[in-house]
């Protein structure tokens, strides 16, 4: 019999919240596993890897199937723990429904709401299962008042008394249908918790079993399944290594189906299905099609990342958590470093969260959220590649080149190629803010050296490195509201603001060998999808809904990563970080703003130069006439 509808649901809780508990728990209800195991024996149906085992926390995402009655349900269990947060998010794109499990003894804590924001963010329909109900301590008034204060004051106990009448209450309809018939049937109810206008709210003890019928029935009655268009398109969301170093791609069909054999295309080429694989633990199944809906590892694909869409997919947001802090890895000078870089990149396409960069000197930078995290990072290079690594603090240098019989001079010209990396050779001063953040980050410079734009003019053209193409991303609304006349201008007239910066980016761009894109916001714009228009001489992206401009720039920057140079303008501090995490460049508004100013008035020099120059050439052409003597 063919199901009666096809889910993915994702657990998510904080660490300790008795979500690996909550899965074994429906698992054995389902028939998947005969014995529900425990992380602290150490037996978990999901804690697969040795080190979610020895450690007693879920690191990496898996997966498994059931079966709930009629209802097909791939469950996926994803890591409570702060340090792995990425890995989590990962999910989010590929989830139908969430199930969020509070600690019924901590109640919501700092992690829960974080949860909870990318839930809503990602506008994933969501059920809240409160867990250790059987301890004594737990005072469950508390709690109550916690997830209608902390969380939604959607979130309704399911089974009480008023359960119907609170449901009305969030939805105008749904309250003039129970005036009306008395009652709400399920239809309603489902319908109005995949618009996230009602969480229901379940109370009991997974260890125990007390409410996972309850819950069971839930998924089963109160689910709605996501309805997919014929036309092929998929999700990626993880990269991964089978034992025997094959590449997989872990991807949510959202659209037509995939067949072995078949061509895809995953980015400037095409690439072949050589392998269809259903993951269930461990375990896996080779199926020769997959449809909408399911989820699949295939085998053959040597160009997809984490993020990525294919097909008709509509882009997505990256990430939407904290980057992490800068760290360098230090591996012993014995290591072939060309070898061993490259397995680093391998590394980072299975946890793009790591942001690997490598310096000129062959130092290996990442992003790391935590203690742990560098622990298990570490651990996972020895198991892999037999190497013993050292994360440690990293504080950049700004060096400046070794530049022989050389003036030093003074330039207080703007210099319009100055670049700043980590680890790199450096140009113009960062301004206060900017410099402030770094510092913040990464620790105070030790030294920051630099030389000028005619310094940089000198150096041996065997120093010189090949100019690559450079692509200028503009933060359109940032960059109107940080310079003070086009500020001003908006509150005026926001169009004729749009229209004046991109009239200054054009004339930009005719100065400058770079690719110019700005980008505005239209995220808020109803059913809007993303759009590029070419205006003269630059391109414009106004973004689609639930897009913002940042979450383009990140994309953007990320794929262009290691392929050209890109700078990014914007004053957002906190963007300045992942744009710099994706090897592109930062740059302040007000110090763009320099640059740009720099650009026009060199324009208007050269004008008046050819305009006194065609004066004086229309003057030699005038043929005065004879005079009569």
């Amino acid at each position: 019999m063919a199901p009666s509808k096809k889910l993915t649901i994702g657990l998510l809780a904080h660490v300790d919240a008795g979500k690996t508990t909550l899965a074994e728990a429906l698992l054995f209800a389902a028939g998947v596993i005969r014995n529900k195991g425990r992380v602290d024996h150490r037996d978990a149906f999901f804690d697969t890897d040795a080190q979610e085992r020895e450690r007693g926390i879920t690191i990496f995402s898996k997966q498994a199937e059931m079966k709930l009655g009629d209802v097909e349900v791939m469950l996926l269990d994803t890591p409570g723990h702060v340090d792995f947060s990425a890995e989590m998010e990962r999910t989010l794109r590929i989830l139908d429904y969430a199930v969020l499990i509070i600690n019924g003894k901590d109640g919501v804590q700092q992690h829960t709401e974080t949860l909870w924001r990318l839930l809503e963010e990602y506008r994933i329909p969501t059920f809240v299962w409160v867990n250790k109900m059987d301890l004594a301590a737990v005072d469950k008034a508390a709690i109550k008042s916690e997830l209608e204060t902390k969380l939604s004051a959607a979130c309704i106990e399911y089974g009480s008394e008023d359960f119907d009448e609170n449901v009305a209450l969030c939805d105008e309809a749904l309250l003039e249908k129970q005036l009306e018939e008395g009652s709400l049937n399920d239809e309603d109810v489902a319908e109005a918790i995949r618009e996230r206008k009602i969480h229901p709210v379940l109370y009991g003890s997974a260890l125990k079993s007390d409410g996972i019928d309850v819950l069971i029935d839930l998924l089963q009655r109160l689910t709605l399944e996501t309805e997919y268009a014929k036309e092929f398109a998929a999700r990626v969301y993880k990269i991964t290594r089978d034992e025997r170093g094959g590449r997989l791609t872990h991807l949510k069909i959202t659209g037509g189906s995939m067949k072995v054999k078949e061509l895809i295309c995953t980015g400037e080429n095409e690439e072949k299905i050589n392998q269809l694989r259903v993951y269930s633990g461990e375990k896996y199944r080779m199926v020769n099609e997959a449809a909408a809906g399911d989820l699949v590892a295939v085998a053959g694909f040597d160009n997809t990342y984490a993020g990525q869409s294919l097909g008709a997919e509509k882009p997505g947001r990256i990430s939407a958590l904290n980057v992490g802090k800068l760290r360098k890895l230090s591996y012993p000078e014995t290591v072939n470093s060309f070898k061993f870089i490259q397995s680093m990149y391998q590394l980072e396409e299975e946890h793009p969260e790591l942001q690997l960069y490598v310096t000129d000197e062959k130092e290996v930078l990442l992003r790391i959220m935590g203690d742990v995290q560098i622990e298990v990072i570490e651990q996972m290079v020895l198991s892999r590649l037999g190497i013993v690594t050292h994360i440690e603090e990293y504080v950049p240098l700004v060096i400046e080149e070794a530049i022989e019989e050389i003036e030093e001079e003074v330039d207080d010209r703007v210099d319009l190629n100055s670049r700043w990396l980590p680890g790199q050779s450096g140009g113009g001063e960062l301004d206060d803010e900017l410099k402030a953040i770094f510092e913040r980050t990464y620790g105070v410079q030790k030294q920051q050296l630099h030389k000028s734009a005619v310094q940089r003019e000198t150096i041996s053209s065997s120093k010189k490195r090949e100019i690559e193409k450079e692509y200028i991303l503009v933060d359109g609304y940032n960059v109107i509201y940080d310079w003070q006349d086009l500020r001003e201008l908006s509150r005026i007239n926001i169009d004729a603001a749009r229209e004046s910066l991109v009239d200054m980016m054009c004339s930009y761009k005719s100065w400058t060998d770079a690719e110019v894109i700005v980008v505005f916001d239209a995220y808020r714009v109803k059913g809007g999808t993303q759009r590029t228009e070419k205006y003269n001489n630059i391109y414009i992206v106004y973004t689609g809904e639930a897009e913002s401009a940042d979450t383009y720039i990140e994309r953007t920057t990320y794929e262009l990563k290691r392929k050209c140079r890109a700078r990014v303008v914007t004053s957002d501090t906190a963007e300045q970080i992942i744009i710099l995490s994706n090897n592109a460049v930062p740059v302040a508004a007000a110090t763009f703003r320099k640059e740009l100013d720099s650009v026009i008035e060199s324009i208007r020099d050269w004008m008046d130069d050819y305009n006194i120059s065609e004066h004086l050439n229309n003057l030699n052409r005038l043929k005065l006439p004879d005079n009569d003597i």
